[in-house]
C-alpha cells in the first residue's frame, strides 16, 4: 500500500514521507531510490547506490567511471545511456552491466535544437565483449531537431556511422530474446538484421529517414560490415517481419525525405507477392505508418486482431498554416503536400482488409470534397472508441462550423466513440475580445476559427458517447 502511495507523490514529498522513520525509510528505500540520474558533481550517496536498479547517465558528462560502483553493474535492470561518440567508459559499463533487461542508446548520437555539434557524424567504434542479454533494445533512435531539419546535410554521415557500431552490437547480444527492438532507420542495416532469428520480438519501432536502394548516394556498399550495396534490393522491412512472426505493434515514424526520388518507407513493397501464410504479421495489434504510400502491400495482409492503425503526416503540413487579421488566410497548394493521401486513397486502405476490433483510428488527409470517409469510417469501424484526424492542406483543409456539423452527423452511429482530436481549423475562439471588429473581420474573412459554443452544438449533440474532444 505504501509503494502504491509513493507513485502518485512527488519526489521530495515521497523523500520527506520516507525521512518520517526508520522503519517507513527501510520499506520505501528500495523502491524511491531504484532509478538514479547520475549527473556531473550530484553523484548519489554511497549508501544508496546498492538500492539502483535504473541507471541514467550522460557518458560525454560523467568522466569518472572507474570508481567500484562502475566495476559491478550486475545488480542493474536497465541502462539509459546519453552520448555523442561510442566511448571507452560507455563500453566498460556496459561489460559490467551483465544482467540488463533493457539497454537503452536511443540519446546516442542525439543532435538537439540549436547545438553546437557539427552537422556531419563521425565514425563510431564498435562494441566489444558484452555479457548482457537484453529483451529491450533501443538504438539511435531519438532524432532533434537539428537532424530533422537538417536531414539532407546529415543522412549519409549518419548511416556511415551508425551501421558499424549496431552490427557489433546485435553480434554480442542474444537476438531471439530481444521482446523490443527501437532503431533509427540510417543504423539498420536490413541485409544483417535478417540474418537473425526475432522469434521473441514483440515490438519493432523505427524513426529517421528510410533511404532505399534506388536512391543510394554509395553509402550502403560498406566494407566495415561486409555487405556490398546489391544485398538492399533483395531486402525489404517485411522480410524482417516475416522473421518476427510474434510481433504484435509496429511503429514506422520515418520522416518525409523530400530529397530523395522514394521519400516514404514502404513496409511491403507493391511488386511483391505476399507470403504462403497471407500475412507477415499474422499477430499484428497496434500499426503506426507515417507517411503511408496507399499502394503498401502491408495494408491487405492486416490481420482481424489490428485494434490499432495511425496513417498520419510527419511532421503535420497545417503546423504551416498562416492566420492573422491583416492578411487572407493562405492554404497551401497540393504541390507542397508531401503526397498526403487524398480520402479516396485512405478509403481503399481501410478496405484493403477486413479490421472488426478496430478500435483507434488516426490518419491525416488532404482536399475534402464531402464526408464520404467519415460515413464509409461509421459503417466499417462500429466499435470504435478513438478517431483522430488531421486535414494537411489544400482546399477542404479549413472548416466551419458547418462543416464540423456535417462531419459529426456522419459518425453518429459510432456509439462507442469516446475520444474525438479534430485538427481541421486553425483555432478555438473564446468569448474574450468579441468586442473587438478585428475579431469579428477574422471570422468572416478566414472562417479560421470556430466559436467555442458552435463546437459544443455540432458535436456534442450527433456524439452523444464522446467524453472528450482534442483541438489544436
Amino acid at each position: 500500500i505504501l509503494r502504491c502511495i509513493t507513485h502518485f507523490l512527488q519526489v521530495h514529498d515521497a523523500l520527506s514521507l520516507s525521512s518520517a522513520c526508520t522503519s517507513l525509510r527501510a520499506v520505501l528505500s528500495p523502491n524511491l531510490l531504484a532509478s538514479c540520474r547520475w549527473r556531473k558533481g550530484k553523484r548519489p550517496p554511497r549508501s544508496v547506490r546498492h538500492f539502483i536498479r535504473h541507471l541514467f547517465i550522460d557518458t560525454d558528462e560523467v568522466m569518472y567511471t572507474d570508481s567500484k560502483f562502475f566495476r559491478d553493474l550486475s545488480g542493474l535492470q536497465s541502462i539509459h545511456i546519453y552520448g555523442q561518440a561510442v566511448t571507452a567508459s560507455m563500453a566498460g559499463m556496459l561489460v559490467a552491466a551483465s544482467n540488463i533487461d533493457e539497454l537503452d542508446l536511443s540519446y546516442l548520437c542525439y543532435r538537439p535544437e540549436d547545438s553546437k555539434y557539427p552537422l556531419h557524424y563521425d565514425l563510431q567504434p564498435g562494441f566489444s565483449s558484452l555479457s548482457c542479454r537484453p529483451k529491450m533494445l533501443k538504438f539511435c533512435s531519438r532524432l532533434g531537431r537539428q537532424y530533422t531539419r537538417g536531414g539532407e546535410d546529415m543522412l549519409e554521415s549518419r548511416i556511415r556511422a551508425l551501421r558499424y557500431p549496431l552490427v557489433t552490437l546485435l553480434h554480442q547480444v542474444d537476438v531471439a530474446q530481444i521482446e523490443v527492438f527501437e532503431v533509427c532507420a540510417e543504423a539498420l542495416p536490413l541485409p544483417i538484421a535478417t540474418a537473425y532469428s526475432w522469434s521473441s520480438l514483440r515490438e519493432l519501432i523505427i524513426t529517421g529517414f528510410w533511404l532505399h536502394a534506388c536512391d543510394d548516394p554509395g553509402v550502403l556498399d560498406d566494407p566495415d560490415i561486409g555487405t556490398p550495396a546489391w544485398a538492399y534490393d533483395c531486402v525489404h522491412l517485411g522480410t524482417l517481419l516475416l522473421l518476427a512472426p510474434r510481433l504484435r505493434v509496429l511503429r514506422v515514424s520515418c520522416g518525409y525525405a523530400e530529397w530523395l526520388s522514394h521519400p516514404r518507407c514502404v513496409v511491403w513493397p507493391r511488386a511483391e507477392p505476399p507470403p504462403p501464410s497471407g500475412s507477415a504479421v499474422p499477430l499484428l495489434q497496434e500499426l503506426q505508418l507515417c507517411n503511408p504510400i496507399a499502394s503498401d502491400g502491408i495494408f491487405s495482409q492486416l490481420p482481424p486482431s489490428v485494434r490499432v492503425l495511425s496513417l498520419l503526416i510527419l511532421p503535420h503540413l497545417t503546423q504551416e498554416t498562416d492566420a492573422n487579421t491583416q492578411e487572407e488566410l493562405e492554404i497551401m497548394e497540393a504541390r507542397d503536400a508531401h503526397e498526403t493521401l487524398v480520402p479516396s486513397a485512405l478509403i481503399n486502405i481501410l478496405a484493403a482488409a477486413p479490421l472488426p476490433d478496430l478500435r483507434e483510428l488516426r490518419f491525416s488527409f488532404r482536399n475534402l470534397d464531402d464526408m464520404h470517409i467519415f460515413e464509409f469510417i461509421a459503417a466499417r469501424f462500429p466499435r470504435l472508441e478513438l478517431l483522430e484526424f488531421h486535414a494537411e492542406i489544400g482546399p477542404g483543409c479549413l472548416w466551419s462550423a458547418d462543416e464540423l456539423a456535417e462531419c459529426a452527423r456522419a459518425l453518429s452511429t459510432l456509439r462507442h466513440l469516446r475520444v474525438l482530436r479534430v485538427n481541421t481549423f486553425y483555432e478555438v475562439l473564446l468569448r474574450d475580445n468579441r468586442d473587438s471588429e478585428e475579431y469579428w473581420e477574422a471570422v468572416v474573412r478566414h472562417r479560421s476559427g470556430i466559436p467555442r459554443e458552435s463546437i459544443v452544438a455540432a458535436l456534442f449533440g450527433p456524439l452523444a458517447s464522446v467524453r472528450e474532444v482534442w483541438m489544436p
